[in-house]
């Protein structure tokens, strides 16, 4: 008797423990479930944060050009508005009248990045072979030359004006002689170290005329910059006519 009362409770504490563990099995899986469920939406809220401000970021890069495209069309109507005013109050007008047609005479030449920084190259075609009695040395060999005028601004501001020699052998293009004068204080007057801007802009811009001119190149075309006063320690600037950087359109 006292043999079957003890093996029937140790049964009956057996059958408890098992029931137990399965109790205690079930508890684990419903917190691993409820701990993946609390991850998943933590991954997921950070995910969605994270694509918001991602989005944010494209549309406030998209409304920085588009607002420097804006002051890039605004800068070039005041050129324009002083030109023709300029032209008609040489002719004893107060105004130009409003049926007037007004050939455009400044155009974007080319746009690129330095240091981040948005530069536009303005071409003043209304300049044109004019040299301001500047000494371009012309080389012997040279059978036509043009001249330029380039106003450079970065993110909306003028920093930079260049006047350009183009000297030609027959079709081919020898040599570019430029003068670089500065505009406010964008551009340091003396390289010391790090990133030389100026350096970088006339890279682009050496860059841009060996694109348009591939093919009709002189073996080889060569460039010297004058930098004039405040620029000063800036002899460095000249070498061989090619393609130096490609961070332009």
């Amino acid at each position: 008797m006292e043999s079957g009362a003890g093996d029937g409770y140790g049964n009956r504490s057996s059958g408890g423990t098992a029931a137990g563990k399965r109790k205690n099995a079930r508890q684990l899986a419903f917190d691993t479930v409820a701990d993946v469920m609390k991850t998943h939406s933590t991954v997921v809220a950070e995910s969605v944060d994270r694509a918001s401000k991602c989005q944010c970021d494209v549309l406030q890069r998209q409304c920085d050009i588009m607002e420097r495209e804006a002051r890039t069309q605004e800068k070039q109507c005041e050129v324009l508005v002083t030109r023709v005013r300029d032209r008609w109050s040489q002719r004893g007008f107060a105004s130009a009248p409003w049926w007037i047609a007004v050939q455009m005479e400044v155009d974007v030449a080319l746009r690129g990045w330095v240091l981040g920084r948005s530069v536009i190259f303005y071409e003043m075609q209304h300049r044109r072979g004019l040299d301001y009695s500047r000494d371009f040395r012309f080389e012997n060999g040279v059978s036509r030359h043009e001249v330029r005028h380039y106003e450079i601004d970065v993110d909306g501001d003028t920093c930079l004006h260049l006047m350009v020699g183009f000297e030609f052998g027959r079709i081919l293009l020898r040599q570019l002689v430029v003068f670089a004068r500065k505009v406010g204080t964008a551009i340091p007057n003396r390289w010391a170290g790090g990133v030389d801007v100026l350096s970088d802009i006339i890279d682009l811009f050496i860059s841009y005329v060996a694109t348009g001119y591939a093919g009709r190149l002189h073996e080889p075309a060569l460039y010297v910059v004058h930098a004039e006063p405040p620029f000063f320690d800036r002899d460095y600037l000249h070498g061989e006519v090619r393609i130096k950087s490609d961070d332009f359109h």
